[in-house]
């Protein structure tokens, strides 16, 4: 017996295949995301990849408490997915992708 898709089911599958950054990750607080942040800063130092984890530090510093703050974040975070995506693995880039996702909801609500 053959197996029939939804159209919806079809694109479910292909979202969650082509779109690994769409925020599946929810975070109870902001506390919670950047303390997410931090480590993911930490585990690119130790793991060799400093200039990523440099981009992200200094984005971090553009935070200011206003949405002005988080788009200079996510201008940072964008820029260091551009620049560096190629030469992480497919889990660090995929999570640096959900980070985006999570600023881009800060920055557009």
């Amino acid at each position: 017996m053959k197996k029939h898709f939804s159209a919806s089911d079809l694109f479910q599958n292909l979202k969650s295949r082509m779109w690994p950054w769409s925020g599946r990750k929810k975070y109870a607080s902001s506390d919670e995301f950047f303390q997410d942040l931090k480590s993911f800063i930490e585990r690119m130092d130790t793991s060799g990849h400093t200039d990523v984890a440099n981009e992200l530090r200094e984005g971090l510093l553009l935070l200011n408490g206003l949405t002005d703050g988080w788009a200079m974040l996510m201008d940072s975070v964008k820029a260091t997915i551009e620049k560096y995506e190629g030469s992480l693995d497919r889990a660090d880039a995929a999570e640096l992708k959900e980070f985006l996702c999570v600023i881009k909801k800060a920055v557009y609500r």
